[in-house]
């Protein structure tokens, strides 16, 4: 529930994807896996299948080519592919 306590407290303002990979794998001697981008990834997509049942998600908004990335906890849509 990092990632969930990091962006609530960000608001708004959002948390860039490089300081919740820090977030998560601070602690770890080896700094974390390699594919760390993927993982963040895999580990907000199911936070937000959790979060669905409260109708809330953490996503972050598509930016400019190369720009990184502010992942924000918003309300969720009730059909997200519309």
């Amino acid at each position: 529930m990092q990632i969930l306590e990091a962006v609530t407290m960000a608001g708004e303002a959002g948390v860039l994807s490089d300081d919740l990979f820090n977030i998560l794998y601070d602690s770890d001697p080896e700094g974390g896996p390699l594919t760390g981008k993927s993982t963040l990834y895999q580990i907000v997509l199911h936070l937000n299948r959790r979060l669905q049942k409260v109708g809330k998600r953490v996503c972050a908004p598509k930016g400019g080519k190369g720009a990184p990335k502010r992942y924000r906890l918003v309300c969720a849509r009730k059909d997200p592919y519309k």
